[in-house]
């Protein structure tokens, strides 16, 4: 009988078990993940100005150069940092026995950009006007460094010397924009390709360096000018491997052209006939007859007006450009900027032309002071050009295809294209 009871209460405890497991199954839970999501920053921040100061010691006549920070006082008492004549904190400011007589610096304006400042300049002295910067958050790629001037002429003299240019006769003065590193290494000057990227949490230094010869035609000589720096974040795949540059969708097969000489605008009117799909990155017009501004790029191989060539298109800044050349951005500067600077009219084509072909061909011994004002612009702002805004202009190539085309060697050109 004992173990009858004991029977019924195993089973009575399985029973409630039993119910416990179905209640238990009814049971939840649940975790909550957040998190944050934060894009980086492309932009400058500029952190300390510098510039030179050259001062004479009344007593013996004794010149003394200083390069230095620019002071955050106002040192002069008129209320306004921005434009003290001198900023560096050394104490000879206010010492008589000190004639400040000449100084360059950069400073911050205004409207918060950097200018640059140079005054009274005079042979045998390196004139420095320098700022320092950090890059955002992720890294660029420098792709242009642009110098501006507003140049007045005096006395006669030739109002592109502020560039470089020779004026007749006499030795240019020696204007040098560089970066460097906080190492002290050169990471820019114009010419270098190709364009550098720039790293966050690195301090570089922009420094702009006059140095004017002994020669009395640079006496009483005057510029204004600004810097403009142009970045572009940096990416692995952008362009397919190509540098960074606005969209440009191109036919990828053979086409027709027809050629005019000269243009209304440029060496070159260009008619491209064959067209099929798109739409392509082309002049507004029909698919099948699209007119171009077209430029020369070998001045000693020829095309005959108005016979038909087939052509196949490709960018200039393309990897797999075949008329490789370093001076690519340098040109497409010049069809971007054909006002040169000290000018308020455009170069005309045979200007342009000239320019191009000192970059791509033969260089350029000529005198012409606008020709020679585009070749100095473009060698000082275009080493590291790449067109990236709305308006910019691409040099592409039109690549005759085959080469050998009519019993002759077909000349190569390009067109402008503004995707």
């Amino acid at each position: 009988m004992n173990k009858t009871k004991m029977g019924s209460i195993f089973l009575i405890s399985v029973l409630a078990l039993a119910g416990i497991g179905i209640s238990y199954a009814g049971w939840t839970d649940s975790i909550t993940v957040t998190g944050s999501v934060q894009t980086g920053k492309v932009e400058f921040t500029v952190t300390e100005y510098s510039g030179t100061w050259v001062w004479k010691q009344i007593s013996t006549h004794l010149k003394f150069e200083h390069n230095g920070a620019v002071a955050t006082d106002d040192l002069n008492g008129n209320g306004i940092k921005d434009d003290d004549p001198v900023a560096y904190v050394d104490g000879w400011y206010s010492n008589p026995d000190y004639e400040l007589i000449a100084w360059s610096y950069a400073y911050v304006k205004t409207d918060g950009n950097v200018g640059f400042k140079f005054n009274n300049l005079f042979p045998c002295v390196d004139f420095k006007s320098d700022f320092k910067f950090t890059i955002g958050t992720i890294p660029v790629f420098l792709t242009a460094t642009n110098l501006n001037w507003a140049i007045e002429t005096v006395n006669g003299l030739n109002q592109f010397w502020i560039h470089g240019i020779d004026p007749p006769n006499h030795e240019p003065p020696l204007v040098q924009v560089t970066i460097k590193d906080q190492a002290g290494n050169i990471v820019y000057q114009p010419g270098m390709q190709p364009p550098i990227q720039l790293h966050p949490g690195v301090t570089y230094t922009w420094n702009l360096l006059i140095h004017i010869p002994q020669d009395n035609v640079y006496m009483n000589a005057y510029a204004e000018g600004s810097c403009t720096l142009s970045i572009i974040q940096w990416s692995d795949t952008c362009g397919g491997g190509q540098l960074p540059q606005k969209e440009l969708i191109l036919p990828t097969g053979i086409i027709n052209a027809v050629f005019t000489h000269w243009g209304p605008q440029s060496y070159w009117d260009t008619y491209l006939t064959g067209l099929t799909g798109g739409p392509y990155s082309l002049p507004i017009g029909s698919n099948t007859n699209v007119h171009c501004v077209g430029w020369c790029v070998d001045e000693d191989t020829y095309i005959v007006p108005g016979q038909t060539y087939t052509i196949h298109l490709m960018s200039s800044y393309s990897a797999g450009n075949p008329w490789s050349d370093p001076d690519w951005p340098k040109v497409n500067w010049i069809i971007n900027h054909k006002t040169p600077p000290g000018y308020t009219t455009p170069a005309t084509k045979e200007q342009i032309q000239s320019a191009i072909w000192y970059f791509l061909n033969h260089g350029y011994t000529g005198g012409d002071l606008k020709v020679l004002a585009l070749i100095s612009d473009a060698n000082i702002n275009g080493a590291y050009y790449i067109p990236q805004n709305a308006g910019d202009l691409i040099a592409v190539l039109c690549i005759p295809d085959p080469e050998f085309q009519h019993g002759y060697h077909v000349q190569h050109t390009f067109i402008e294209i503004d995707p």
